[in-house]
């Protein structure tokens, strides 16, 4: 279910590491359904700053109900801005079933700095336990950026 939630969160754009970054915090069990909390937080100019809002701008909260193998979002409250509510409850989740936990990258960006170097900045997502550990005990990632061809590229 948490992992539902923040890759509706991020489908909506709001893993956005220098605009409206919303930082999972917990999912509890509501009567059948489930609600998931979010920090908002303002990110806007972190690129050169580095960082965001000291503390959240406000909180966010996602209400998902599940019939069968279909999860929806009933209801999203807080900071949205109208696009990005109605893309919330439109959210239609890929293929719930238990994976191997793994890392995903919803927001992956090539910036240019002030300085003129270029970078990658984005935003993930583990989709295994919290506190996570990768099988093996291994840590750490390996990402990949690809094209919309699906192209390996970095």
């Amino acid at each position: 279910m948490a992992t539902f939630a923040i890759r509706a969160i991020a489908d909506a754009g709001l893993l956005d590491p220098t605009g409206d970054f919303y930082d999972y915090k917990s999912i509890e069990p509501t009567e059948g359904n489930w609600v998931a909390t979010f920090d908002a937080k303002d990110c806007h100019g972190s690129l050169r700053s580095g960082a965001c809002s000291e503390g959240p701008v406000a909180n966010a909260q996602l209400h998902i109900t599940s019939a069968g193998d279909a999860l929806d979002i009933t209801e999203a409250t807080g900071p949205f801005d109208e696009e990005a509510k109605q893309k919330l409850l439109r959210y239609e989740g890929s293929d719930m079933s238990p994976q191997e936990p793994h890392f995903e990258y919803p927001y992956v960006e090539v910036v240019e700095f002030d300085e003129g170097e270029r970078g990658i900045l984005g935003s993930d997502i583990w989709t295994g336990p919290i506190p996570y550990g990768l099988p093996g005990g291994a840590g750490g990632c390996n990402g990949y950026l690809f094209n919309k061809q699906g192209e390996v590229i970095f």
